[in-house]
């Protein structure tokens, strides 16, 4: 199980979450972590710098070398009352309910059909629910043809993308119905985790405002320039910022394009 753990995450948290789950635990850090409870429990994977989406990829890799077969991501803050189920699919997700037990489908309080979060279909072409599980052989193609798993680099687009990969190469996320994740909403952002100096990270401060918002920026543009042919057509797209994404990330490339997968799931 690989939880990425940002500054103000609580052991209280993961002593829920754990409760009903047998696993080996990856937590993934920034370079600036400095709390100690994560490694009572695990190995703690630090990166350099900060990022999401970088803290998740690296710690997949480290499960991979370490030759896990079935590969849960999930937040610090969400409960699993039931554990998690062995997965059927390559490619799955439980089914995700608000902390309070509201359950129809979605960890969130306001969710939208652009998200694909409310009256979703069986198969999901890509979610940001962060719950989502994998097999092995469908990681080690995903690595083979993009070079990465959570290839955004920040928090706001590394779900989207990894998902989104899934879909492409024929599996997308199934979500299943005999389980579920309970995620903790949170309704504003820790000033502990927002306003803090970034380590290694010249391409956020060139941006004007604040560097981890800028971060959620970049991860959002790198989503759409990896997985739209017209990113033009993306409500959040913006040409100036993608252009200082690609000269900057290397992973800011496209690998595919998650419209066709919604064509061909009739959606």
């Amino acid at each position: 199980m690989i939880i990425p753990i940002a500054i103000d995450e609580t052991e209280e948290d993961f002593l829920l979450l754990s409760k009903n789950i047998k696993a080996e635990f990856y937590f993934a850090v920034d370079e600036d972590y400095d709390d100690e409870w994560p490694y009572k429990y695990g190995a703690v994977i630090r990166i350099r710098g900060f990022g999401l989406g970088r803290a998740l990829d690296v710690a997949f890799e480290a499960a991979m070398r370490d030759s896990c077969e079935v590969f849960v991501r999930t937040d610090n803050h969400v409960l699993f009352p039931q554990g998690i189920k062995t997965p059927k699919y390559p490619a799955e997700m439980p089914y995700m309910c608000t902390y309070d037990g509201n359950c129809y489908g979605t960890s969130y309080i306001t969710p939208k059909m652009e998200t694909v979060f409310t009256w979703r279909p069986v198969a999901v072409p890509a979610t940001a629910e962060p719950v989502m599980v994998f097999v092995r052989p469908l990681l080690e193609i995903m690595r083979w043809k993009f070079g990465c798993f959570f290839c955004t680099e920040y928090w706001g687009g590394e779900n989207y993308n990894i998902s989104a990969q899934s879909a492409e190469l024929g599996y997308p996320i199934i979500v299943r119905s005999d389980y579920s994740g309970y995620h903790k909403f949170r309704p504003s952002w820790s000033p502990k985790r927002v306003d803090r100096k970034l380590p290694r990270e010249p391409c956020l401060e060139q941006m004007p405002g604040n560097t981890y918002f800028n971060g959620i920026t970049v991860s959002k543009i790198m989503y759409i320039i990896r997985h739209y042919k017209n990113p033009y057509i993306a409500n959040q797209y913006d040409a100036k910022i993608a252009e200082h994404v690609r000269k900057c990330y290397i992973n800011a490339r496209n690998v595919g394009n998650i419209l066709d997968v919604y064509t061909s799931l009739g959606l």
